[in-house]
């Protein structure tokens, strides 16, 4: 087949048109190597591994255009080269030339996630370590770049998150209160010592208090539909459920 027409465009595309109505866009690299400035015929068989290699270039470039708008890890770009079904083969070829590149560094990008969740979430260790594995960064990746996140810094996320349960839940008991904010900050990724060591010198200000208005709402709701030992009954279990041990 004869070449009729090449064009240069933008971003290193080349548009060039055969004799018999197919175009392409080919990628400056592909128009030097195979000279197709110079060419005046392609044979069908040469068509077909130029294509093959134009894909691949194609691949490297959209994977660079997406890295070049956000940082990502290895596995969220391959995830989204396969989106646009890509090949494996040239999906993993652009990543192996983007890492060489400096383009894909799965460490410089778990330090940065550490770092940023640090300061603008309330996430403890476990649950940040969750996110990168989930992202394709490997446990000795994490380790090195948890390394930021240490103990000190772990007690006063810790601390600032049991100060605000506090004042938010002025009307809990202790007991139930510690429960409660054990069961938030285990689902949040903190270390379970930790967690304990922040929760061990914990007191509302008037337990007592606090009881006794419990005590006197729960009376007033169930003495409508119960009295005598059935009622002290209910009274009993509805405070032992608030954390509370006994009515008095």
């Amino acid at each position: 087949m004869k070449l009729e027409h090449c064009k240069r465009k933008k971003a290193g595309l080349y548009a060039v048109t055969f004799d018999d109505g197919r175009a392409y866009l080919f990628y400056d690299e592909i128009i030097l190597k195979y000279q197709l400035l110079y060419k005046n015929e392609l044979a069908e068989e040469e068509l077909e591994i130029i294509l093959k290699e134009n894909d691949s270039f194609r691949c490297y470039y959209t994977a660079l255009e997406l890295l070049n708008r956000v940082v990502k890890s290895s596995k969220e770009v391959d995830n989204y080269l396969m989106k646009k079904e890509f090949s494996k083969k040239d999906r993993e070829q652009a990543i192996i030339k983007l890492q060489k590149q400096g383009y894909l560094n799965d460490l410089a990008y778990a330090k940065s996630f550490v770092h940023d969740q640090i300061l603008t979430t309330s996430s403890g260790p476990l649950t940040i370590k969750a996110k990168l594995l989930k992202k394709g960064i490997s446990e000795n990746d994490f380790q090195e770049a948890i390394k930021e996140y240490d103990e000190e810094i772990e007690k006063t996320k810790i601390k600032k998150i049991v100060m605000k349960a506090l004042k938010g839940n002025s009307n809990k008991s202790i007991a139930m209160l510690k429960r409660t904010i054990f069961q938030k900050l285990i689902s949040d990724g903190f270390n379970k010592n930790l967690i304990e060591l922040g929760l061990a010198n914990l007191k509302q200000d008037d337990e007592n208090s606090i009881r006794q208005k419990q005590l006197k709402k729960i009376k007033t709701k169930l003495e409508r539909k119960y009295s005598g030992k059935e009622l002290e009954y209910r009274i009993k279990m509805k405070m032992r459920q608030l954390g509370f041990k006994d009515m008095d």
